[in-house]
């Protein structure tokens, strides 16, 4: 095995060599990176020097690269430069939500104000404050149903937009309830359009989604695309009773509840058109194909007990600095049994799984179902030898393998118009990612950048999120029709995996353990400029995808 250079310590570290996309004289290529590597004394440097010497020579076996982990060298697509965009550095304006008013009824208040700061804290757009109390006294000025602020006091503490929100009883319509939304851009005193957005109603029990809903407009009065913070979450996770159970969740984390359970392994839940889930499991033997349709995922929603916690935290996953210091706290040994305790323990009957599956067959293994905007499924079938792309008819038979490679070719994820399909193929040797046209003609590979790439989610905004090993991490990246691949972690030696797009195309759901503290579910903005962990405890969380129907696009926001 050829041992690859290392990583250069320069700024030039994201170039990569070779394949298409900017295009440059090979001479010109490998003299920038000569360049850069002057102030690095190492073999590389030399190995770059004699390359820009002799710039009419036959490439060699193992071309030079600074990416950390490499370019991979199978296929020869052209001589060409490749770069990795890092994420965006934007500052974020400061966002203050006001307590919200709503007289005697002090629960709604809290509850109001908690989602809309978490929604803004999520909504990678702002940066959701956190001020003392006797700032924020001085801020506001309620005078219901229109409001103000203190303009000067806001300034100083950096508050670019003031929100103000307020809950009452609908006026004749019993067990309704109103929540008023209001936003004042504090640098020129004007309140933001929300038209009939500002007034959400519905009933009492449902205030939490009112006030994603009213999150929602907010988002849509700053980006102009309408939010989605009232989404929910499939995922696989451990829970009482199996070793992975499908569950869903609000779109912050909140109202964790099984929807599938039962003996075994459930895994990798993919959304449908009636707003149900396909997901894979080991039941009774080889993986094979489930499916809920939407008033099922409602039912089991409505019934299975919430409150459950959805995951037990393992050795490798929990805190390293509780373990460094000896200590069995809550993230150590005896805090995992006693969270296993609890949630084999909880209260009340767990939805169960279909009584068959939508899709089996003999020797055949099933993995990641995919639809598009038209019902077309897409599946993963393994006959034991090799991993193909097969087209599954209305009752789940596969009636035409789409790839019929040699390779692995696995993870399918349509395009927004349903014409295209993203899936991983390790046809050069390394996982990378590929797109084809529907019937598995004009296959284009995407990326070159990294020796493992994987868990394509083709958005809304065409562009593909994927993670993708870099040196020692896994992160999360991107990669738009031009080829352009931008990173949207940080890497650091952490792992960021299994992205998946919101419905508006601008924020990105995944499992990473970048803040030290166990693999969560996080979100980042579309650009990565904002990464925020959801309010779910460190643990096992696998595959999360939203709850979306197939090839939506985002909805202009409409006051």
């Amino acid at each position: 095995m050829v041992e690859r250079p290392r990583p250069l310590a320069t700024p030039c570290h994201r170039i990569v060599l070779p394949r298409s996309g900017i295009s440059l004289p090979r001479a010109l290529a490998v003299l920038l990176l000569w360049v850069c590597a002057l102030p690095a004394v190492t073999q590389t440097a030399t190995a770059q020097s004699a390359a820009a010497a002799t710039p009419a020579a036959k490439a060699p076996a193992t071309k030079p690269s600074a990416d950390p982990a490499g370019a991979d060298p199978a296929g020869a697509d052209g001589e060409s430069l490749y770069v990795i965009v890092e994420a965006t550095q934007r500052p974020m304006d400061g966002a203050l939500v006001l307590p919200t008013a709503c007289g005697p009824y002090k629960v709604w208040c809290d509850e109001v104000h908690a989602v809309l700061h978490n929604d803004l804290r999520l909504s990678g757009v702002v940066r959701a404050l956190d001020l003392k109390k006797g700032q924020v006294e001085s801020i506001k000025r309620y005078n219901l149903p229109a409001f103000e602020v203190n303009l000067a006091a806001a300034r100083s503490a950096h508050v670019v937009y003031a929100v103000a929100s307020w809950a009452r009883k609908a006026r004749g319509q019993k067990g309704m309830i109103e929540v008023h939304v209001g936003v004042i851009d504090v640098r020129t005193g004007k309140r933001l359009e929300l038209g009939k957005r500002a007034v959400q109603r519905g009933p009492a029990k449902q205030i939490r989604l009112l006030a994603h809903r009213a999150a929602n407009a907010i988002f849509g009065a700053l980006t102009g695309v309408e939010g989605s913070f009232d989404d929910q979450l499939f995922y696989s996770a451990p829970g009482p009773g199996c070793h992975r159970c499908i569950w869903m969740a609000d779109a912050d984390g909140f109202n964790a509840r099984v929807i599938a359970g039962g003996k075994g392994i459930h895994m990798l839940p993919r959304p449908t058109l009636d707003l149900g889930v396909n997901f894979v499991s080991f039941s009774p033997d080889l993986p094979s194909l489930f499916r809920l349709d939407g008033a099922a995922v409602q039912r089991a929603w409505s019934t299975s007990p919430n409150g459950l916690t959805p995951v037990v935290l393992g050795k490798d996953e929990a805190g390293a600095k509780s373990h460094k210091r000896g200590k069995r706290g809550k993230r150590g040994k005896k805090g995992a049994r006693r969270t296993a305790k609890k949630a084999s323990a909880a209260p009340g009957k767990l939805p169960g799984m279909p009584s068959k599956p939508w899709a089996m067959g003999e020797n055949l293994q099933f993995r990641t179902a995919a639809m598009n905007r038209f019902g077309q499924v897409v599946a993963t079938i393994n006959d034991g030898d090799q991993a193909d792309l097969w087209l599954l008819d209305a009752t789940g038979k596969p009636v035409r393998n789409l790839t019929n490679h040699e390779s692995d070719d696995l993870d399918p994820s349509w395009s927004p118009d349903g014409t295209r399909l993203a899936f991983v193929s390790n046809r050069t040797g390394r996982p990378q990612i590929y797109t084809m046209n529907a019937d598995g003609s004009n296959v284009q590979r995407m990326t070159f950048a990294g020796p493992y790439n994987t868990g394509p989610d083709w958005g809304s905004n065409n562009k593909i999120v994927y993670s993708g090993l870099r040196g020692g991490a896994v992160d999360i990246l991107t990669v738009d029709m031009a080829k352009q691949m931008q990173r949207l972690t940080p890497g650091r030696g952490k792992r960021s995996l299994e992205p998946s797009w919101t419905s508006c195309g601008r924020r990105v759901v995944y499992v990473s353990n970048e803040d030290g503290r166990g693999a969560r579910l996080w979100v980042a903005s579309h650009d990565g400029a904002a990464r925020q962990a959801l309010a779910l405890p460190p643990g096992r969380y696998y595959t999360p995808v939203w709850r979306k129907k197939p090839g939506g696009l985002p909805t202009p926001f409409r006051p």
